[in-house]
C-alpha cells in the first residue's frame, strides 16, 4: 500500500504527524514528547498519532508502555515520507515543523547540560528555558541518561540547524552535549561535533565567548584524541581572543588547556608556568570551580613530579570544592588523582580507598574513561607494593574497558604495563 493511500485513510492527527516525519531528519527513532513538540501538539494526542502510524505499519513500535515507547521508521519508508512531505506540505509549514523539533532539544539540551555540569555557564543566558522539562527536572542523572540516550536525535538537531543557519542554536546544541563527550571520550564524535558544526556555527553567529568556548571544548577533544599539537593551536587561538576581549575567566579555560597539554607532553616547566597563571586568574570566590579544575591539574602536575604533600592539598581542597558546586564527576576526577598521590606516597591504605570512592562516583557518573583510569591506577597501586598477580587483574580490566572504547593509544600503554609484569603467575 502507497503513503498517498495511507494518507487518505488516516484520519487529520496522524495525517498531519506523518508529514512533519517527512519534514524532520530520518531519526533512528522518535518519542511522543519529540513529535508533540514537532507538531505543536499535546504529548497525549502525539502519542496516538503514532500508535495510529504503527497501526498502518508506517513506522516499528518499540517499549511496552507509553512512557517509554519509541517509534521507528525504515529507510524506505522515510524516503517515501519525504517525498510526500514535499509534494504536499508547503515549506513554510516543514520549516516550522524542524524548528520546533530543534526548539525542543535546545531547551532539554540546556537544561541538561545545566544539571550535569554546573560549573559551566550557559552560552547565551537569556534564552536559557524558564522552566525545566519534568522529566529532567533536578535530576542530574536522568539529565545525563538523556543526554546520552538522544545523542543521534540531538546532532540531527545540530545538523538542521546549521543547514537552517540558526547558528546560535547550532553552537548552544553542541555545548549542550559536553558533559556526554566528556565522559564518553568518543573523541572522534566529539572532535566532528565542535570542528564541523560547533565552531564554524559560533563564528557565523559572532558571539567570541561562544567562539571560545567552542575552541576550548575542541582543543579538549584532540588532546583526548592525543593530537597534541592541534590541542594546542585551538587553545592558544582562544587564548588570544580571550586576552583581546579582557575576558579573565575564558583566558584561565584556554591556559589550562594549554597546561594540560603541555603536561601531557612532557614539558613540567611550561605546564607549571601556564597553570599557575590560570589560577591566578580564578582564584576567588566568585570562580571557585574553576579554580577547582585548575587545582586538579596542578595537583596531577604535583604527583608526577613527587610533590606529594602539595599534591595531596591541592586534591583535597579542589574535590571539596566540586562537591560543594554539586559537581560529582568531577569531584571523582579529583579523587583519582588523589588516590594516585597517597600511591605514590606510600600510602597505600589511604589511596586504595580513594580509588574505591572515586570509581564508585565514574560509575554513579557512567564514565567508563574515569573507570578505566582509575582500574590502571590500581594496577599500578598493586605493582608498586610487588604485588604482580592483583595489578594483572586490574590491568585487564582497564585494558577492556578502553578496548570497549577505541582508545587505541590507551591501550598500547596498557599493553606495556602488562608486558611489564612478566609471566602470569610470577
Amino acid at each position: 500500500m502507497g503513503l498517498d493511500h495511507v494518507f487518505r485513510l488516516l484520519d487529520l492527527g496522524p495525517a498531519n504527524a506523518l508529514l512533519v516525519l517527512g519534514a524532520l531528519p530520518h531519526l533512528p527513532d522518535i518519542d511522543a514528547g519529540e513529535l508533540a513538540a514537532a507538531c505543536d501538539v499535546p504529548r497525549q494526542q502525539a502519542e496516538h498519532d503514532l500508535e495510529s502510524l504503527a497501526d498502518v505499519r508506517v513506522l516499528e513500535c518499540e517499549g511496552s508502555y507509553p512512557a517509554n515507547r519509541h517509534y521507528h521508521m525504515s529507510e524506505e519508508v522515510y524516503a517515501g515520507a519525504r517525498r510526500f512531505a514535499n509534494q504536499v506540505d508547503t515549506a513554510r509549514r516543514r520549516a516550522r515543523a524542524v524548528d520546533r523539533f530543534t526548539d525542543h532539544f535546545l531547551t532539554w539540551g540546556t537544561v541538561a547540560k545545566k544539571l550535569t555540569c554546573p560549573g559551566h555557564d550557559i552560552l547565551h543566558p537569556e534564552r536559557q528555558p524558564s522552566t525545566e522539562p519534568p522529566y529532567l527536572s533536578g535530576n542530574p542523572d536522568r539529565a545525563f541518561a538523556w543526554l546520552r540516550d538522544r545523542r543521534h536525535q540531538l546532532m540531527a538537531s545540530v545538523q538542521t540547524a546549521y543547514a537552517a543557519h540558526r547558528y546560535a542554536a547550532a553552537c548552544q546544541l553542541v555545548d549542550a552535549q559536553w558533559p556526554r563527550f566528556v565522559r564518553h571520550r568518543h573523541t572522534k564524535a566529539w572532535i566532528e561535533a565542535y570542528e564541523a558544526y560547533g565552531l564554524p556555527a559560533a563564528q557565523e553567529w559572532g558571539d567570541q565567548h561562544a567562539v571560545r568556548r567552542m575552541l576550548t571544548s575542541l582543543g579538549a577533544g584532540l588532546h583526548a584524541h592525543g593530537r597534541y599539537a592541534s590541542a594546542l593551536e585551538r587553545f592558544a587561538q582562544a587564548r588570544h581572543s580571550a586576552e583581546r576581549d579582557g575576558h579573565q575567566l575564558d583566558k584561565a579555560e584556554a591556559l589550562t588547556g594549554l597546561g594540560h597539554t603541555f603536561l601531557t607532553m612532557g614539558d613540567v616547566a611550561a605546564a607549571e608556568t601556564l597553570l599557575d597563571n590560570a589560577l591566578e586568574l580564578v582564584g576567588t570566590s566568585e570562580h571557585a570551580h574553576a579554580a577547582a579544575l585548575v587545582r586538579v591539574r596542578l595537583g596531577e602536575l604535583a604527583t608526577l613530579t613527587d610533590d606529594w604533600e602539595k599534591a595531596i592539598t591541592l586534591l583535597s581542597q579542589a574535590q571539596e570544592t566540586l562537591l560543594t558546586w554539586g559537581d560529582p564527576y568531577d569531584a571523582a576526577r579529583a579523587m583519582a588523582h588523589l588516590g594516585r598521590a597517597h600511591s605514590r606516597q606510600g600510602n597505600y591504605a589511604t589511596a586504595s580507598q580513594c580509588f574505591d570512592d572515586a570509581l564508585e562516583g565514574f560509575e554513579a557518573a557512567d564514565s567508563g574513561y574515569g573507570q578505566a583510569r582509575v582500574k590502571e591506577w590500581m594496577g599500578d597501586l598493586f605493582a608498586c607494593q610487588g604485588r604482580p598477580g592483583l595489578a594483572r587483574g586490574w590491568y585487564q580490566q582497564s585494558r577492556e574497558q578502553f578496548e570497549l572504547l577505541g582508545m587505541s593509544h590507551d591501550i598500547t600503554r596498557l599493553d606495556h604495563r602488562l608486558g611489564g609484569l612478566g609471566r602470569p603467575g610470577v
